[in-house]
């Protein structure tokens, strides 16, 4: 798991309640060490729940903030949700580096901005 677009990560569950499973996998994958060299900085909370479905909160360094509900996810699912946000911001952090964000880009297959597909034109 990469850290590098995460400022802060709260997990909070139950231990003892078996719908905390996945935050307790998520919560493993945060601490492994190649988790904590990809971003040193990333503050990583446990609170323990006695009530109430586990979850987790994710501050990423643009300062969105997302609530998970992980009590019916997988870890996967979970790390999913949390890299599809990541990876659009480092391909946003990437085209602003090269001064291509916000500008079209043309190729044989349409004409893309930094938000996809504007038109399509036919391949020849």
């Amino acid at each position: 798991m990469q850290l590098k677009q995460l400022s802060r990560i709260v997990v909070r569950f139950n231990p003892w309640q078996e719908n905390g499973k996945s935050a307790r996998e998520f919560l493993s994958r945060c601490q492994s060490p190649a988790a904590i060299a990809s971003n040193p900085e990333c503050k990583i909370e446990t609170l323990v729940r006695v009530q109430g479905d586990p979850y987790v909160i994710i501050e990423y360094t643009n300062q969105k903030h997302e609530r998970i509900e992980t009590g019916s996810k997988t870890v996967t699912q979970i790390l999913e949700q949390i890299n599809s946000v990541a990876e659009e911001m480092t391909v946003t952090e990437m085209l602003s580096k090269a001064g291509l964000l916000g500008e079209k880009m043309h190729s044989d297959w349409g004409v893309y901005n930094d938000t996809g597909i504007v038109s399509k034109t036919p391949h020849e």
